[in-house]
């Protein structure tokens, strides 16, 4: 048989094998053409009325992240929190910090339904140094914690206290106070044994903080880690840095330890996915500060109850 007779054979399957190619490569590319979360693409749309509805005053910063399972909006709480809302919106708007921290990354601590974390510094101690720490910025008094004993009637430290053993409270309480106390020595002990123990019992929880390290601010305006706060996380007093929490539920236990930068405003749904999900498995491919709002001043932020 001829080429040409062939052709003129077989002409109807010919064409429905080109047509069936054709409309492989035009699903392959329609396929290419939709970006990818993971792959760092920046959806920048903006907040919708719910979200700007949810805002506890719309002048403040609204920050945007970027998951591949949806987006989270974080209002910021500037009156409650200035330096380090200020330094979180630094580390935002330098390329190379936010690069390093936030963006390309994932959340790297995770609490089924309680907290998702991230802002974790994965590189050597130089570059470690050189990012600033933060003092925190707390208002002990306006969260009772003066109204609530360190010692609980069976004796148990109150657990706000975070008290693991014997061990963690001698070193964490007890010798602090000896230090208060000027107790030196085992003789001085022995001898103040009967004030030690008053000490104790009329010890609250703000003042048992203090001998822990933490400084307080009763002009700022008081905010609870409650469902749904931004905690900046640290590893003891003063020493916030990069790493934040979205909380999913109230953890009291961090009254009085944890500074409370924002509140989630949009997202929860993305946010509760990602905490039962293993880390790693969500990517964050953009964190952006979206509204720069005139902050009010301190005294116009009410306290919560």
């Amino acid at each position: 048989m001829t080429p040409n007779r062939w052709l003129k054979t077989n002409r109807h399957t010919i064409l429905s094998l080109c047509t069936l190619l054709i409309s492989q490569i035009l699903a392959l590319s329609a396929q290419a053409q939709v970006p990818d979360p993971s792959q760092g693409a920046v959806n920048s749309s903006n907040p919708g009325q719910a979200v700007l509805s949810s805002m506890s005053n719309q002048r403040n910063p609204l920050v945007q992240i970027n998951t591949n399972v949806g987006e989270i909006w974080i209002e910021l709480f500037p009156q409650a929190a200035p330096d380090n809302v200020e330094h979180f919106m630094t580390l935002l708007g330098d390329d190379a910090w936010r690069q390093r921290l936030y963006e390309s990354t994932s959340f790297h601590r995770l609490e089924r339904n309680l907290f998702i974390q991230t802002g974790e510094l994965k590189e050597d101690r130089e570059i470690l140094d050189a990012l600033p720490t933060v003092s925190d910025e707390i208002n002990a008094r306006g969260l009772g914690l003066e109204q609530l004993p360190a010692l609980q009637a069976n004796g148990q430290p109150h657990p706000w206290l975070n008290i693991s053993d014997a061990d963690d409270f001698k070193q964490r309480v007890l010798s602090p106070l000896y230090e208060q106390m000027g107790i030196a020595s085992r003789e001085m002990l022995s001898t103040q044994q009967g004030e030690v123990l008053s000490r104790l019992t009329a010890l609250n929880l703000l003042q048992a903080h203090e001998l822990m390290g933490y400084e307080y601010n009763p002009r700022l305006p008081s905010r609870r880690p409650l469902a749904g706060s931004v905690v900046m996380v640290n590893r003891g007093p003063n020493s916030n840095q990069s790493e934040f929490a979205i909380l999913l539920a109230d953890m009291p236990w961090l009254t009085g330890t944890h500074t409370v930068i924002g509140q989630m405003v949009g997202g929860s749904t993305p946010a509760t996915l990602i905490s039962q999900r293993s880390p790693g498995d969500i990517m964050i491919s953009a964190v952006q500060l979206t509204s720069t709002g005139q902050a009010g001043r301190a005294g116009n932020e009410l306290s919560q109850p």
